[in-house]
């Protein structure tokens, strides 16, 4: 019995590995007994949530016997959630709970083809084709066959009819992330669009998709009808062999960004959070509502829903077009308008099916439905929409009515009106008499101005429609002429302040990019400030002073209307204690949209100002991510893991990537990171820069990554050393500027990273002899270099090439991520506490290990939202793997290293090195040392060696009490010598030798004594780690 369905479920379904997190999912629907039915007058759902096949075909037996049990479905994907119940007689068991966002993996791209004869309509009489599927299975074979001989794809591996259709599995020999299964099935449901094969593509794009499992029953037609398998290929096949045929459908429509994008299966059982997705296409959530009626000349889908009511729409398009409602004047009639005539449609489920999607809209986030996501759903119309592709919705394409311009007369144009500030002006563009037509006529009049005045520009000048802003001159005779105050554009002006006072513009200084320009108010005016714009390419060749004085008036213009926006590095900002957003691309964005922000240094903020486009990072990633390399792709997330140390509770963290071989790839990977939010050349720190310099750039960039490469000499590497340590304390030094008042220092939680050919922690024991914590702050690992000929060596002639690309093309992603980060910063603080606490249990981790832990957390959680967000395809699993792996390898280093004064193995170590240094010349060895007042008897203290050579002594050793004393004074001096804290290292001796701090002459007794001071006595007898001492 239910043989076909084990071959079904061993097959079309990922299963966890031992010890794996996931869950495959078996629903069900089913005949309550008490006869209530769902709202929308369905059966009701159930399900189990299970590991191994075996727990899966007795849950299918455990459906099967129920009586009440209708129709048995499998979920395609796993999922990293369920919910655990308590049955009858104490019985545990997961409930299966399905969501996209929830997928951890899949192994089949599917098809549901729909197989019904022609209906009669009761109210006409009329036969009714089957538009959405086939009339005979013969047919749909058919056009099946057709398909599969077009696209060149091999046979199904499985074909199951459902009872009403034909359910076609291509299954793949390994399981697929969402990241990696999304696109090609988003392509497959493009090609039958295109090939004219009819099926449900939404079912196809579905990664959470429920379908028929064979052996069970289709309870939805009279008699039901057996689901069983009709054929099989016999194997499966490589992700490849499937992929190559699917390849040229891939760009026909972008991919819709789903929450099941993030690979949830990192994360603790739990749902995830709500981040931007398909339904949030780059649409400003806050934005106005839409004008329906406005939108259907331009959107074929909505023109036809409007049209026919929805009445020839399936439930999923049904959806969408609630959803839209919510976003639309009309509201809940819209909804109706684009309902009523639906197979399913009352009054009653549409009032609370809009209900529900207002709060999800709210809940989630939830922005407008895109174009890829409507045709994803089903809509064939969009193929041939001219707006297809822009990765936009149709709501984005609202035909708004625009204002009919003035005509007056042919060749006398009606002037346009200007404030000039001494009446209003009439410009226009023809000449006066005796006037060249090309000069700029103004003439005075006293008439109100029919457009408002620019409110930003000071009386007496206006901005044309370059964003040129001219000056008025009114002529002695009544007429006016335009002067220019610059020939470059200066719109969207606002003021910084009041750390420092800055005005900022946008300008076009170099072909056709906008940039911003800084001017810091205490220059305006001075000698300074023309030197201060020329460096940004704001050349002042135009009258200097007119320049200035516009300034001047520009400013108090500004200062009457707006309020300064505040000085604020990158990153995090907090607000009343609480986290308000973060600070990127000149916005703090935060769950409520964004507003202005700035930066104090100007060429920090340059450095990292988002330049052209996104996709030139997206190809560079490709190089490196993806590749069974979990090394240096833990070098790109660390992009996206800096912004989330805030979260850990630390201050800073450090990641070191060390091999002294060439071509490991570690500096292409620090150049793709840096490239996320900022230059890859000009911001990476030089090792020409002064530490103050390096700690005041930490101090602005706050929350995003600070990235050191080529650490290539040992003086390179104990300058980056002494720097890691000041970031531990999480704000630079208190300095005074030049008018001698005290500088805000800056303060930071992020990440440091740093590539070099050697190792850090011999340099870190070295800064610190006494303490292990510093070895702790890093985390440190060896980067491989790839085996030849794999996928992880990186074609140089191919990366620099595409590398190259970065310089011109920086921020976007950081941008991106910035919003997300601003708009979900209470979800991803729970998502790094839960990550975290997960970690610790299982590693056992101690207190000390902490910042390795943050470090783990920070860069598994990055490169998941980075996965999320459609930036990358970093195998999330492999790279929590590799780093809890380093972890280990930590202990060892940490446990080897002679800095631990806990243990007295280390302590005994720095005695023997002390010693060692005394021996010849500073050593004396009686057989006994007086410790009593006063002389000792005559000849009583032997002296045990040759003391001709001795100079000074600092240690006396007796060997028949064994007794040891050191002079205080002159071990201190040692021990600052080598930078190892003399307190920290008494108190050792104390703690592990029972040393005591007596007052003596050393060497008493003998020629060699001398005066009284601080001596530190140890009793060696019940000391084995101190038996170095007898060989003396």
């Amino acid at each position: 019995m239910l043989e076909q369905a084990r071959e079904y479920l061993a097959r079309v379904v990922p299963w966890p590995a031992p010890g794996e997190h996931g869950f495959v999912n078996i629903h069900w629907t089913f005949k309550p007994s008490d006869g209530k039915l769902r709202p929308d007058g369905k059966f009701p759902w159930s399900g189990r949530a299970v590991k191994t096949l075996d727990e899966a075909m007795n849950a299918l037996s455990f459906a099967m016997k129920n009586a009440g049990t209708m129709d048995v479905y499998a979920c395609m994907s796993s999922q990293s959630v369920a919910e655990q119940k308590q049955g009858k007689n104490n019985w545990s068991y997961w409930k299966a709970v399905r969501q996209a966002a929830n997928a951890i993996s899949l192994k089949s791209f599917f098809l549901d083809i729909d197989v019904k004869p022609p209906q009669y309509d009761p109210h006409t009489g009329v036969l009714i084709p089957n538009q959405k599927g086939y009339p005979t299975f013969g047919e749909a074979v058919d056009a099946l066959g057709t398909f599969i001989k077009a696209m060149g794809l091999p046979a199904p591996s499985m074909i199951v009819n459902s009872g009403g259709g034909l359910h076609v599995y291509w299954v793949i020999s390994r399981a697929l992330t969402p990241t990696e299964w999304q696109p090609y099935s988003t392509a497959l449901a493009e090609a039958t669009k295109k090939l004219n094969l009819r099926c449900d593509t939404q079912c196809t794009v579905d990664s959470a998709r429920v379908l028929r499992v064979p052996d069970t029953f289709n309870r939805k037609t009279e008699p039901p009808r057996t689901v069983r398998m009709v054929g099989t290929a016999g194997h499966d096949y490589s992700f490849e062999r499937i992929t190559a045929c699917l390849e040229p459908y891939k760009n026909l429509a972008p991919t819709p960004r789903i929450a099941g994008a993030l690979d949830t299966s990192i994360f603790p059982v739990r749902p995830p959070i709500t981040g931007p997705n398909a339904l949030a296409s780059g649409v400003d959530l806050l934005g106005p509502l839409v004008d329906l009626d406005l939108v259907a000349p331009q959107c074929a889908f909505i023109n036809n829903v409007l049209a026919t009511g929805g009445a020839q729409i399936d439930n999923p398009l049904w959806n969408i077009t609630t959803l839209i409602s919510t976003f639309t004047k009309g509201q809940r009639a819209d909804a109706h308008r684009m309902g009523n005539k639906h197979a399913d449609y009352t009054q009653e489920s549409t009032d609370t099916f809009f209900d529900r999607k207002e709060r999800e809209k709210e809940e989630k986030s939830l922005g407008w439905p895109s174009c890829a996501t409507i045709s994803a759903n089903g809509c064939r119309a969009c193929q041939n929409c001219g707006h297809f592709g822009k990765g936009k919705s149709p709501l984005n394409f609202e035909a708004r009515t625009q204002p009919a311009a003035h005509q007056g007369p042919v060749g006398n144009a009606a002037p346009a009106q200007i404030n000039t500030g001494f009446g209003t002006a009439s410009v226009s563009a023809g000449g006066g008499a005796g006037q060249p037509p090309t000069s700029t006529q103004v003439s005075a009049a006293g008439a109100a101005p029919s457009n408002p005045p620019l409110n930003d520009l000071p009386p007496g000048f206006i901005r044309d429609a370059r964003g040129i802003i001219q000056q008025l001159i009114i002529n002695p005779d009544g007429s006016a002429s335009q002067t220019p105050v610059s020939d470059y554009p200066m719109t969207d002006p606002w003021i910084q302040g009041p750390k420092p006072y800055i005005l900022r513009f946008n300008s076009v200084v170099e072909r056709n990019k906008t940039t911003q320009i800084e001017l810091p108010l205490e220059i305006v005016g001075g000698m300074e400030m023309r030197k201060y714009l020329q460096a940004q390419g704001f050349m002042m060749k135009l009258d200097p002073k007119k320049t200035q004085g516009f300034f001047l008036s520009w400013i108090e213009t500004l200062q009457r209307q707006k309020d300064a926006v505040a000085s604020s590095p990158f990153g995090w900002t907090r607000k009343n204690g609480a986290i308000e957003g973060f600070v990127f691309g000149g916005k703090l964005w935060t769950p409520n949209g964004s507003s202005p922000a700035a930066t104090s240094d100007g060429v920090i903020s340059r450095q990292y100002e988002p330049c052209g486009g996104t996709q030139p990072w997206i190809d560079a990633a490709k190089l490196v991510v993806g590749h069974g390399r979990p090394d240096i792709e833990a070098i790109v997330a660390s992009a996206f893991a800096a912004p989330l140390v805030a979260f850990t509770g630390h201050l800073g963290v450090i990641m070191s990537a060390f091999s002294q071989e060439s071509g490991v790839g570690k500096s292409t990977a620090l150049k793709i990171a840096q490239a996320v939010w900022g230059d890859p050349i000009k911001a990476v720190q030089s090792l020409s820069d002064t530490a103050n310099s390096a700690m005041n750039k930490i101090g602005e960039l706050r929350s995003l990554p600070i990235y050191w490469d080529e650490l290539k000499t040992e003086e390179d590497t104990k300058k980056f050393v002494n720097i890691t340590f000041q970031m531990g304390q999480g704000k630079e030094k208190s300095r005074l500027q030049s008018n001698a008042k005290q500088r805000e220092p800056g303060s930071w939680q992020t990440l440091l990273v740093s590539c070099s050919n050697d190792s850090l922690l011999d340099y870190v024991t070295s800064h610190t002899n006494t303490t292990t914590a510093g070895l702790y702050r890093v985390f440190e690992y060896t980067a491989q270099k790839p085996v030849p000929g794999s996928s992880g060596q990186i074609d140089t002639s191919d990366a620099t090439i595409i590398l190259s690309k970065l310089n011109d093309n920086y921020g976007g992603i950081g941008l991106e991520y910035a919003k997300f980060l601003g708009a979900n910063h209470q979800a991803v603080a729970k998502d790094i506490a839960d990550f975290s606490r997960d970690c610790n249990k299982e590693t056992s981790s101690n207190n000390e290990e902490r910042f390795w832990i943050a470090t783990i957390a920070c860069i598994c959680v990055g490169a998941a939202y980075a996965n999320r967000l459609g930036f990358a395809a970093f195998d999330v699993l492999s790279l929590k793997t590799f780093m809890l792996g380093v972890l280990k390898k930590m202990r060892g280093e940490v446990s080897s290293q002679p800095v631990d004064m806990k243990n007295s193995t280390h302590v005994s170590n720095i005695i023997a090195q002390f010693f060692n240094t005394m021996r010849q010349r500073h050593t004396l060895v009686t057989n006994r040392i007086h410790v009593a007042k006063g002389k000792p008897p005559a000849n009583s203290i032997k002296i045990m060696h040759d003391a001709t050579k001795l100079d000074f002594i600092a240690v006396h050793l007796g060997l028949d009490d064994k007794l040891l004393r050191i002079s205080s004074s002159h071990l201190g001096d040692w021990l600052k010598e080598r930078n190892v804290s003399r307190h920290i290292f008494i108190e050792a001796l104390t703690n592990s030798f029972g040393m005591q701090k007596v007052v003596g002459r050393i060497g008493s007794g003998t020629v060699f004594a001398g005066a009284t001071e601080y001596l530190l006595q140890i009793d060696i007898s019940n000391h084995p780690e101190l038996n170095f001492l007898d060989e003396t």
